[in-house]
């Protein structure tokens, strides 16, 4: 529960995070809302994707300190989110994760792996619109299970680099101890393979995000600090950030 106090700065918060989120797809022209979630790993001071650190290279999505660049092309998972899809596979792996409303109140996640390696990701589910605009912005393959009219029509008309379990099976399987459709499973190796057979795996330049760090106000007021932060996404669905004294971020 919020500290005395800090429920007001907890509210605004969520509601400048939801501002900034909105404006963002705007921009993009992405419909519908996003909520970034922040990847879970300690990162060093962040540097583009041609800059290099002592010891390697930064990876322009996350920050994190690699020997080389990889010579694949990203892949972006589309993940169930509903309760009876839980617990997800792979998220942790992730170079970052995204997380859009879909509809009924319900979200829906974009894993999106360059560096980060995964031997179970899932569930995989259908593509809308936006995770196309998502996909595409960081030059990644989407990875996907079927789709929304308009999405499946877009990918169809426009040159899109998809792979859509519908047409290749093979790098899918099912989890005979799930239901359908929350048992559609996929590993990092095998799509990346994939996407090298099916010629996907062209020589992109994957953009460097800015990585901004969320620091707690070290001033003496405590009634501006919040260990907690809530955002409401609908009646059954919220989404919570509990703050890591240790590694001083906000964990979703």
């Amino acid at each position: 529960m919020f500290h005395q106090g800090k429920t007001r700065l907890a509210v605004t918060l969520g509601a400048v995070f939801l501002i900034v989120v909105s404006l963002s797809i705007f921009m993009s022209g992405v419909s519908g809302h996003l909520n970034w979630i922040a990847r879970q790993h300690k990162t060093e001071k962040n540097g583009d994707s041609k800059g290099t650190a002592e010891g390697g290279v930064r990876c322009p999505l996350d920050g994190a300190l690699l020997s080389s660049l990889p010579k694949d092309r990203p892949v972006a998972v589309v993940i169930d989110d509903l309760p009876s899809a839980r617990p997800q596979a792979g998220l942790n792996s992730a170079d970052i994760v995204y997380e859009t409303l879909a509809e009924g109140g319900i979200t829906r996640l974009l894993a999106v792996y360059y560096h980060g390696e995964a031997p179970r990701v899932g569930p995989i589910r259908s593509a809308r619109f936006y995770f196309i605009q998502l996909a595409r912005g960081l030059n990644a393959v989407l990875v996907h299970s079927g789709g929304s009219p308009d999405a499946l029509e877009y990918m169809k008309t426009n040159n899109t680099a998809h792979i859509d379990e519908f047409r290749f099976a093979r790098g899918f399987w099912r989890d005979s101890l799930r239901k359908a459709p929350h048992n559609l499973y996929s590993d990092t190796k095998t799509l990346h393979r994939l996407v090298q057979e099916i010629g996907l795996n062209k020589q992109v330049t994957v953009p460097a995000l800015k990585i901004v760090g969320v620091k707690k106000n070290s001033s003496e007021d405590d009634g501006l600090q919040s260990d907690r932060i809530e955002v409401f996404i609908s009646k059954s669905n919220r989404l919570i950030y509990i703050y890591d004294s240790q590694e001083k971020v906000y964990r979703r």
